[in-house]
């Protein structure tokens, strides 16, 4: 038999079917990578809210005061928490020393005893934190009271004090990929208890007022 080269149209055939199956394969690899990215972005800003959550509240729960008041007082006196930063007194071998959180340059900065550390640095988009307190009115229906650094003047008077606590809303943005698309986009929402604080303000010497 003769032996028959290929024709104009094979070569174009074959070269479409190449050209088509080149261009699958180009496309699951980018979809392959951009979901590989995804999930690598998505445990950064897992781990590291969980880094700053963990720190935030073995800080809190050395909260300490050694001021004499009634429960909204001493709140109001030992926790500052005013919009994207906050700050509280810690006891740590009968010192008393000041820590701070603040947002700045899209990190998170604690300030303690003269030292600086950065966490979530470069992801923050949005840092938000609120001092609350719950109380029982008399009939026994709960009462949450917001302290943004002014003493509430409404009424704990007559009221329980139950607990205080911090709430710390946390948005995290990665930078962007190629082609503009935002990467990734976290919220991270959580409360958190000053326990030696509360055990304090339930303590015989402040069970005697309630009055702010």
């Amino acid at each position: 038999m003769r032996n028959r080269g290929f024709s104009v149209v094979e070569l174009v055939v074959v070269a479409l079917v190449f050209a088509i199956l080149l261009g699958i394969s180009v496309r699951f690899l980018s979809t392959s990578f951009k979901r590989s990215t995804h999930s690598d972005e998505s445990v950064q800003c897992i781990t590291e809210a969980a880094q700053l959550f963990t720190i935030f509240r073995e800080d809190l729960e050395a909260c300490f005061s050694r001021d004499i008041g009634s429960p909204t007082r001493v709140v109001e006196s030992t926790i500052q928490a005013t919009g994207n930063s906050v700050s509280f007194q810690t006891l740590n071998e009968d010192n008393l020393t000041q820590v701070v959180y603040r947002l700045e340059n899209r990190s998170i900065i604690r300030e303690k005893g003269g030292g600086k550390t950065y966490h979530c640095r470069n992801l923050v988009s949005s840092f938000t934190v609120t001092c609350q307190s719950l109380w029982l009115q008399t009939g026994g229906s709960p009462l949450i009271l917001k302290h943004n650094g002014a003493t509430p003047t409404s009424t704990t008077t007559g009221n329980q004090f139950v607990r205080t606590w911090i709430n710390i809303d946390l948005s995290l943005k990665t930078d962007k990929l190629t082609g503009g698309k935002t990467s990734l986009h976290k919220e991270y929402q959580a409360n958190f208890f000053p326990v030696r604080l509360n055990r304090l303000l339930h303590s015989h010497w402040y069970r005697t007022s309630s009055t702010p």
